[in-house]
């Protein structure tokens, strides 16, 4: 049986209270703003309202609707919401909440699919409304949520393992080098621009095209950029003519790059199969001096630093889209650690990274898992 979501619950979409009823004295209900405002079952509202307009009751499916589109979760105790979050209230006689939550899950997931090209800036009443449902009896419902939360629950702790590995790293740094702040290993302190030239990268010529297949010239732009690495899964290549023309700007295995318009300060290095590939103009790569000894690993996961970060956002043109200077970043303080201590933080990172493969690898694996049992469920393979 199909139904639409309003058959089987009470929709509510929030409305932001007045702004002289916030206040951070615990005065009325906690406010739900958005989605930065929790994160699965951990709630984190940063204000209260003495005014509240909308509110979620306790075991409500919350979900952001503005910006951060999703961000399900099961409300815990009751909350004004404001305008990014809205609340199903499921009638617990027609459906079991569980699996009402994995269907608006999946079907929010094909409307922000079939956008396509654009940019979703919110979800509308009726989105959530008229949505409409596959419904079972509700005892199918009950072992078909049962069987999804189990997969989940093994996909979200290898997610946790993975942040883990990430958190094993930053200590690794600090163990390591100490806090940057206080320095006090008494490490040499210089600049960037001490240690480095600094060189942006290059728009393509107007007017020009991607290569339709896999050439030997990439071209990588700020949406390819990780911390410490690349994400190489849709890596675009440029002609042999495009490139000659801008083949001064260039990045080898051995520089490292730092984004520098609208997502600023995202620093990593291109691996060995992409040396020689052609750099945005929204970055720059940090070319060492003759003078210099340094490891890349070391300065990429430097630069991405909680330390340099604050200082590369001291130096970030705010005003309308986020800018950095090239002189910026050769003003930007720099450790310039031994050699032999940067030699060892790699190993030891090459060692972690190694495991956190191994946890990408079972998250892989997990999330096939999840999404086959979830595509078995709404046929009704999972109750047979």
């Amino acid at each position: 049986m199909r139904v639409e979501l309003q058959e089987i619950s009470k929709v509510i979409m929030g409305q932001s209270p007045k702004g002289e009823s916030y206040n951070e004295d615990g005065i009325g209900l906690p406010l739900l703003n958005g989605a930065a405002d929790y994160k699965g079952n951990i709630f984190k509202p940063k204000k209260h309202t003495s005014e509240p307009t909308r509110v979620a009751q306790k075991g409500d499916i919350l979900l952001g609707i503005r910006a951060t589109i999703g961000n399900f979760a099961f409300s815990d105790s009751e909350y004004c919401i404001g305008r990014g979050v809205a609340a199903i209230r499921v009638d617990e006689k027609k459906a079991h909440k569980g699996y009402i939550l994995k269907c608006v899950e999946r079907e929010l997931s094909r409307i922000i699919h079939r956008a396509t090209g654009s940019t979703i800036k919110g979800i509308k009443k009726e989105d959530l409304t008229e949505m409409k449902l596959n419904l079972p009896p509700l005892d199918q419902q009950k072992k078909i949520a049962a069987i999804l939360d189990a997969a989940d629950a093994y996909r979200q702790k290898t997610k946790a393992l993975i942040e883990k590995y990430d958190e094993l790293t930053q200590s690794l740094f600090l163990d390591m080098f100490g806090d940057p702040v206080t320095n006090p290993k008494g490490w040499e302190i210089k600049t960037i621009g001490d240690c480095f030239n600094v060189k942006g990268g290059k728009r393509l010529p107007k007017g020009s095209k991607y290569e339709t297949t896999v050439t030997k010239h990439a071209y990588i732009r700020v949406k390819d950029f990780m911390a410490n690495g690349l994400d190489t899964s849709d890596i675009k290549y440029i002609s042999e003519e495009i490139h000659d023309k801008i083949s001064r700007y260039i990045i080898s295995s051995n520089d490292v790059y730092i984004s520098i318009a609208g997502t600023i300060g995202l620093s990593g290095y291109v691996p060995e199969s992409l040396s020689g590939a052609n750099l945005t103009e929204n970055a720059a790569k940090l070319i060492p001096k003759e003078a210099i000894e340094f490891r890349k690993e070391y300065l990429s996961f430097y630069l991405n630093s909680d330390y340099a970060q604050q200082n590369i956002k001291s130096k970030t043109m705010a005003v309308g889209v986020p800018k950095l200077a090239l002189f910026r970043i050769q003003e930007l303080p720099y450790i310039n650690a031994p050699i032999n201590v940067q030699d060892i933080f790699v190993r030891r990172v090459q060692a972690i990274e190694s495991q956190k493969a191994q946890a990408q690898a079972s998250l892989s694996q997990a999330e096939d898992l999840f999404n086959s049992l979830l595509q078995r469920a709404f046929k009704g393979e999972l109750t047979n």
